[in-house]
């Protein structure tokens, strides 16, 4: 039987995603993200998001203050597993990985004695990523009143149909490049490409195919970053039923395109309420099983391999970009080859 499939796009700038909240001028409110998976332990940061009233509501803004001092405890059907450790900033890390099967949750003791507490999640297997495959094609994009063709590359994932479960998953992406200084050839460095500006969703997957496949990212022929090689990696997590609609209805939030005359974006709650009061807390605690896949770019994959632009550094150039001479002045550069280069 072929089962619907529903993609949306988001985005994603951390392992530990976070939105904005759509607050209330002058409203405070405790924003608690983070969560556990089968390969890592639980991370949590808490903040008070604090919306400040300029008297416009178009230039409202809003500050993030860490919350520290408390006392986080992961729980599992069994009872607690352990206290994670305040490392600062709204940070808490504990050292337990999480078991397929079990279910979790955190329970925040405040400063005042109030509690925090998430709803339960199981943490369901995941299958394996079966193949990352690059395809050349072309993206149609537009400029005025035209359309333009840029020559890429599509990125696809497949899974094998036998091992796919029928519920959640996201996918994120991170990347690493090398680069070479003009003036210094054959000195490299590798460059923390960060993650991309890409989240995905897709619910109950299936198909009356062997694999599933779902193109991920299109990527342009930028000469910095392919014109030696590049290194992505990919992640993917399954999700509970609570928290693909927790992030559904973000999305949906976000990509609403209306008039002026729309309601403002709504306060979306996740999984954590006070335990003993109504107040609102947002964010979402998540339990994961993740499987990991990394894919190697030549330049050669392209239609036409990338070419750096060295414009900027010519000798005529009176004050050149110092990654000109200096790769490590890139931002997140470093010298050392990173272990899974090939």
């Amino acid at each position: 039987m072929i089962k619907r499939l529903v993609m949306l796009v988001l985005v994603a700038s951390s392992c530990v995603e976070s939105y904005e909240p759509g607050i209330e001028l002058n409203a405070s409110y405790i924003v608690v993200t983070g969560g556990i998976s089968d390969i890592s332990a639980t991370s949590v940061k808490v903040e008070r998001t604090v919306a400040i009233n300029t008297n416009d509501l178009s230039t409202g803004s809003e500050v993030n203050e860490a919350i520290t001092g408390l006392q986080i405890t992961l729980y599992d059907e069994d009872g607690p597993q352990e206290v994670l450790l305040d490392q600062g900033d709204g940070n808490y890390a504990g050292v337990s990985v999480g078991v397929v099967g079990r279910a979790y949750h955190i329970q925040i003791l405040m400063p005042n004695g109030d509690q925090i507490v998430s709803s339960p999640q199981t943490l369901k297997p995941g299958p394996e990523v079966a193949d990352l495959l690059l395809e050349q094609f072309t993206e149609l994009e537009q400029v005025g009143n035209n359309e333009i063709g840029v020559d890429g590359l599509n990125l696809n994932l497949y899974m094998n149909q036998s091992e796919v479960i029928s519920h959640y998953y996201k996918w994120t992406l991170h990347g690493t490049y090398e680069f070479q200084a003009p003036a210094v050839p054959g000195f490299s460095c590798y460059v923390n490409d960060g993650y991309f500006g890409f989240f995905g969703l897709a619910e109950s997957i299936s198909s009356d195919k062997d694999l599933f496949s779902k193109r991920l990212i299109f990527l342009e022929p930028n000469g910095r970053k392919f014109s030696i090689g590049y290194s992505i990696e990919v992640s993917q997590y399954t999700m509970t039923d609570d928290a693909y609609n927790y992030w559904k209805k973000i999305d949906d939030q976000q990509n609403n395109v209306g008039s002026v005359f729309d309601s403002p974006p709504a306060r979306i709650e996740g999984n954590l309420s006070y335990s003993d009061k109504e107040e609102t807390i947002l964010g979402f605690f998540e339990v994961n099983s993740i499987r990991k896949k990394r894919l190697f770019i030549n330049p050669t994959d392209f239609a036409e391999s990338p070419i750096l632009a060295t414009a900027a550094c010519a000798p005529e150039k009176l004050n050149p970009p110092d990654w000109c001479s200096d790769c490590t002045a890139l931002p997140s550069s470093t010298s050392k080859k990173p272990i899974f280069w090939p």
